[in-house]
């Protein structure tokens, strides 16, 4: 990270890292993240609690538990740089509304500002 730039929070790194398994989208990680309370504790799991989420298999498990730090870390970096600021579901900044969707993101990138006149707003992917 640059020097100017405030380290990211564990959480965000963890989220960051989970969000980067390839074969989890936003369902299976809602459903990890309700049954284990944080991507923290989801990134801790041993693969037989991790199999016990419904649609989770055993690929994407090992996926989940060899998931880089390192790897998140410089996303992270690339995401600063280009002025990408990440929020995470739950948290103070993320759009309220945004969790009344079925699938909703749990990590939302965001470029520019968002103001609480913007809860009208639209994104496009």
């Amino acid at each position: 990270m640059p020097s100017n730039s405030p380290s990211p929070s564990e959480s965000l790194i963890a989220a960051t890292m989970l969000s980067r398994v390839n074969g989890l989208g936003p369902r299976l990680i809602t459903s990890l993240l309700d049954q284990f309370g944080s991507a923290e504790q989801v990134l801790q799991q041993p693969s037989d609690s991790l199999l016990q989420i419904n649609g989770l298999g055993p690929a994407v498990c090992k996926r989940i538990i060899s998931a880089s730090r390192t790897d998140a870390l410089t996303y992270l970096k690339r995401c600063i740089d280009l002025n990408v600021s990440l929020r995470r579901m739950h948290s103070n900044d993320y759009p309220a509304a945004l969790t009344q969707i079925p699938d909703s993101p749990p990590l939302l990138y965001c470029r520019g500002t968002l103001t609480p006149h913007d809860d009208l707003a639209i994104g496009i992917v």
